[in-house]
């Protein structure tokens, strides 16, 4: 039995290949201590290449299509093809979903309902996207992609690393692995981003990220006034 793979939370879930194509499921929920107790198992027909869990429903891209699968009733039901690319599943702060379609990611709710305006388009199929709101990085063949996650979804830069290993969230950055070296990717802080942002006239990106900052406590100077 070798893991294809995990997803962590309150709740865990575990594929485990059997065979060739037969894919066992376990969903554990952990207890209050450090175990975890097995709940379910769950069995699916081929390959699990990626997975997440979205509310009470886990997201699965097996072989070339998307599957969602109630983790209480077992019950699944077909989202869409995948097409060419592999699948690749990301999950969003929101609880909602990017599921990749060659070199498109679609939103979707929870239970796989396409969102409307729920498309972006990166320049290549990515291989894995990591989500840094209000960012999502992909990575491509030859560099990380950066896009808005604002409609229209445009391209905010691009930075230029071949052979990328793995890139995934860190704390209070996006970590790249290149071959035997890790980098860094720090953002620019949002304070500095809304100043560039007005000089180039995107006023509206820029008010965007103005909500983003934390609250400012504003202080008032009071004054006695003779009676």
């Amino acid at each position: 039995m070798s893991t294809v793979g995990t997803i962590g939370g309150v709740s865990s879930a575990l594929a485990s290949r059997r065979g060739l194509e037969s894919i066992d499921w376990t969903v554990c929920c952990k207890t209050c201590g450090r175990e975890f107790v097995e709940v379910k198992e769950f069995g699916v027909s081929d390959v699990v290449k990626s997975m997440t869990w979205c509310g009470e429903n886990i997201c699965l891209g097996i072989g070339k299509e998307y599957i969602i699968l109630n983790s209480t009733t077992g019950a699944s039901s077909k989202v869409f093809s995948c097409g060419r690319s592999t699948p690749l599943v990301v999950p969003l702060p929101s609880g909602e979903l990017i599921l990749g379609k060659d070199d498109i990611g679609v939103f979707v709710d929870q239970n796989g309902k396409l969102l409307q305006d729920g498309r972006i388009c990166w320049s290549e199929a990515p291989t894995s996207v990591v989500i840094h709101k209000p960012y999502g990085l992909a990575r491509l063949q030859r560099h990380i992609e950066i896009r808005s996650l604002r409609v229209p979804y445009p391209l905010v830069q691009t930075i230029v690393l071949r052979d990328v290993y793995i890139i995934q969230q860190g704390n209070n950055c996006v970590i790249a692995v290149v071959g035997s070296s890790i980098y860094g990717l720090f953002p620019v802080p949002i304070d500095a981003q809304i100043v560039q942002l007005t000089a180039l006239g995107d006023f509206e990106a820029a008010l965007a990220l103005c909500k983003l900052l934390p609250p400012r406590i504003q202080i008032f100077e009071w004054q006695r006034k003779p009676p």
